[in-house]
């Protein structure tokens, strides 16, 4: 939604609504009115997009290099400053796409956007745990099956104290 190249084009609800949830959200509660309204503005402002966006395109200007020249919207640029400050490298896109890929099978097509998401952040997340972490995790749900299991034999429960 920052990037004047695409200004939201094409994103589906739900994205949209979550981008617009963590720009609102970026200064805090008390601010989130102020940040949207910068947002609408933006997004509707009567500038035209294709000029601004050419340089950008034609690799003139990079996204961060527009956001620091643009100083009539301050709050959304500390975020489009913060956030196109780092680029993603071809390798970690080309993960993301090739995990996207496994979990998003040909068998899985039926999946909703948020399960598929979720089945992505555990393929990605699997990999930190090691054998120490997953005796950890058991001896807990041992530890909570047991303390269930000592509740319901308790004999002391049978008797009524006044």
């Amino acid at each position: 939604m920052l990037d004047p190249r695409y200004l939201g084009k094409g994103m589906d609800e739900e994205t949209r609504g979550s981008v617009k949830y963590f720009i609102g959200m970026w200064h805090g509660v008390d601010r989130e009115n102020d940040t949207m309204v910068e947002l609408v503005k933006f997004l509707g402002g009567s500038r035209d997009t294709s000029l601004e966006a050419r340089p950008i395109a034609e690799k003139q200007l990079t996204v961060r290099q527009y956001w620091q020249g643009l100083s009539e919207f301050p709050l959304l640029q500390d975020i489009a400053l913060t956030v196109f400050a780092s680029r993603c490298s071809n390798a970690a896109a080309e993960r993301n796409w090739s995990a996207h890929k496994f979990v998003h099978s040909q068998v899985r097509n039926r999946l909703r956007d948020a399960s598929v998401e979720k089945l992505v952040f555990l393929f990605f997340n699997a990999k930190n745990f090691d054998d120490d972490d997953m005796a950890f995790y058991d001896m807990l749900e041992d530890m909570a099956a047991n303390s269930s299991d000592e509740e319901n034999s308790n004999k002391d429960s049978d008797y009524e104290y006044y």
